[in-house]
């Protein structure tokens, strides 16, 4: 059984651009969650609304530091 800290699809390139994009276009990270949910592959793990979350503010903290 896969355990939810193993999952590594919220961390791949294109999950990360799909994010990134969607945070951009003003969705929320709930909104963003559902939209990924549906588009992933089902025996991957679901994005967490955290998740999301996280990953946008690493992004807003490289803008900011470049």
């Amino acid at each position: 059984m896969k355990h939810w800290s193993h999952g590594k699809f919220h961390r791949s390139v294109t999950c990360k651009a799909i994010l990134s994009e969607l945070g951009q276009s003003g969705l929320k990270p709930c909104q963003i969650k559902k939209v990924v949910n549906t588009m992933k592959v089902p025996y991957e793990n679901d994005v967490t609304s955290k998740q999301c979350s996280d990953i946008l503010a690493d992004q807003r903290k490289e803008y900011k530091v470049g």
